[in-house]
């Protein structure tokens, strides 16, 4: 049997344990790595949410604090940039250089729209079929901070990363974390 067909069988038949095992893991994970290790800083305060996808897969989302981080709307542009820029990226690194991390991030890293992400969304008057997570992302130049309450009117992200055409749809991430 496939591994993917045991690992879904085994869901399916006890959804208990593997929630449990599940949350083993991520709580080892979360507690060594994001808490000890301190891999996207000093965490001050966290919050986590558990959710079930369709087929009932557990994930988690986390809205952390970090230590001295600048906030955005209050310190200077420059300040926030350069600290989103030291703990996340979105961009492709090259197969001879790094082939483990390209590998990951093409594989995991890069979104691929479905119907579970194309949405009828307003713009102004009209509706317009578009990815709801806003992909693909814009090419840019340079990183940018959006107005914060635009950001949060529209459910846009508050930064912009430098894309280029290849990057367009490229999940952000934290090459340490992905290499776990």
């Amino acid at each position: 049997m496939h591994h993917n067909h045991s690992i879904s069988r085994l869901c399916t038949e006890d959804p208990v344990s593997v929630s449990r095992q599940f949350l083993y893991k991520f709580k080892d994970f979360f507690n060594i790595v994001i808490l000890q290790r301190g891999v996207l800083g000093k965490v001050e305060q966290y919050y986590v949410k558990k959710e079930h996808q369709m087929r009932g897969a557990p994930h988690y989302h986390i809205l952390l604090r970090i230590e001295n981080a600048p906030v955005v709307g209050i310190d200077c542009p420059e300040e926030v940039c350069s600290f989103i820029q030291d703990r996340i990226t979105c961009h492709i690194p090259d197969s001879n250089t790094s082939p483990d991390l390209n590998f990951l991030e093409t594989k995991y890293q890069m979104h691929k729209c479905s119907k579970y992400c194309k949405r009828n969304i307003k713009v102004g008057k009209t509706y317009v079929f578009r990815c709801q997570f806003d992909f693909p992302k814009p090419v840019r130049d340079s990183i940018c901070i959006n107005d914060v309450e635009n950001s949060l009117k529209s459910c846009n992200k508050i930064y912009y990363f430098k894309r280029n055409e290849i990057e367009v749809r490229v999940n952000d991430y934290n090459p340490l974390l992905l290499k776990l």
